[in-house]
């Protein structure tokens, strides 16, 4: 795969050519994560072939706070992303400019509650909603404005949606717990929030496991 990187006038675009699949996407992600700018508008016309790894890289990439517009996505990428419903995670733009077919982020508010519980030192928070743009900030303003906290766990069996954002906040979540010396569990993820933390590889940074708890309905609600 050959990964082109221009910037002009503020503008840094990247361009992709060939198979971004596994072995190949680090060619993408370090020619990307290295880059000073946030916003990035991401050529992928000339990939014909993405596998699991590619669309892996993609998100990592999103979930590190880089902000991608898809530009111009070939066939091949647009029904990947269709077949695993993260067409709707993107920004994706049929140039660099914008086009009628472009698809911006959700900005509805509201769409995430937060119900926590502590006993002792020990506090769970438990998720209703979608994760998404917009809404990550509530979440990490809620979890950093914690205090005697030693062990914290994030029940997401209320999270039906996740997108780029969202995975980035629970990134940054355990960044943050790792500083602060917080033992941090993901509990009860949906399938398809689970199956989204694994492409990204977030859950060998953060355990997650069953677990069966009711919330008391205690705390606050968003």
């Amino acid at each position: 795969m050959n990964v082109t990187v221009e910037s002009a006038r503020g503008v840094v675009s990247v361009r992709c050519e060939g198979r971004l699949v596994r072995g190949q996407e680090t060619i993408l992600l370090c020619a990307v994560i290295q880059l000073h700018g946030r916003h990035i508008n991401l050529d992928l016309s000339g990939v014909d072939t993405i596998d699991a790894a590619g669309i892996g890289a993609l998100v990592s990439l999103q979930a590190a706070g880089k902000y991608l517009r898809l530009v111009a996505p070939s066939l091949a990428v647009r029904q990947k992303l269709r077949l695993i419903s993260l067409d709707s995670v993107f920004e994706i733009s049929e140039s660099e400019c914008g086009g009628s077919h472009s698809v911006q982020p959700s900005r509805v508010l509201g769409m995430l509650r937060l119900n926590l519980e502590s006993a002792g030192k020990s506090t769970i928070v438990f998720c209703h909603g979608r994760l998404v743009w917009s809404e990550e900030g509530t979440f990490l303003k809620e979890i950093f404005f914690m205090r005697n906290c030693d062990r914290l766990t994030l029940d997401l069996a209320g999270v039906y949606s996740i997108d780029a954002r969202g995975l980035g906040a629970l990134a940054t979540i355990a960044r943050w717990a790792l500083r602060e010396g917080v033992k941090l569990l993901v509990s009860n993820p949906t399938r398809r929030v689970d199956r989204l933390i694994r492409l990204v590889k977030l859950n060998t940074v953060i355990p997650m496991r069953a677990v069966e708890h009711v919330p008391a309905e205690l705390g606050i609600a968003r």
